[in-house]
């Protein structure tokens, strides 16, 4: 397998960890190895948004899903503490407020942190003014009142693209994301599969 050098140590590329996290869509608990590699490369000075969200995400999995499960044994930082590392809630790219957001706003106790519900609201709004359409429609996942008519093939085509490939973060958004999106656009009588 490649890695990456960074010094003294080498750590494994995004698509090997990638690979790793896959297994667990059949069942193998693999995520606590992808965990350490991430947070390997953590460690290593590369808190890029990509591994900065998909810890994130462990981290959050880990108190929402069964250890026997998943793999997650071992104690990952807190949200907390990986965003401060990288500057605060005001250093995050879109993307990660709105995953880091919605996480929260989903289950702000898995956050680990009693504050999450506020700073939810707050990275949602903030990453709603960017261009993404599903961004700026996150009220979809959360408010049945929200409409989605006329945006369902779009929401659903960005959420594939920008999610798709990406470990367990991303299939977990891809599933939950369109499946939202499908519910909300039958709520409004629009019928069909998403």
């Amino acid at each position: 397998m490649d890695t990456v050098d960074v010094g003294w140590k080498s750590v494994r590329p995004l698509a090997e960890i990638t690979a790793i996290e896959n297994a667990y869509l059949h069942g193998v608990p693999s995520l606590g190895h992808a965990a350490a590699e991430l947070l390997r490369r953590w460690h290593h000075d590369l808190r890029d948004a990509e591994t900065l969200i998909r810890l994130i995400f462990l981290a959050w999995y880990q108190r929402a899903e069964p250890t026997h499960l998943t793999g997650l044994g071992g104690e990952l930082p807190s949200p907390d503490c990986l965003i401060s590392e990288v500057g605060g809630d005001a250093s995050l790219d879109v993307e990660s407020r709105f995953v880091v957001g919605y996480l929260a706003r989903l289950d702000p106790h898995a956050m680990g942190g009693s504050n999450w519900e506020e700073r939810a609201e707050a990275l949602l709004t903030g990453a709603a003014s960017s261009t993404s359409a599903l961004f700026a429609d996150w009220r979809i996942f959360f408010e049945s009142s929200a409409p989605v008519r006329g945006r369902k093939l779009n929401l659903v085509a960005e959420v594939r693209a920008r999610f798709a490939g990406r470990g367990a973060m991303g299939d977990y958004f891809v599933q939950v994301l369109t499946s939202a999106v499908g519910s909300a656009y039958r709520r409004e009588g629009g019928g069909g599969a998403t």
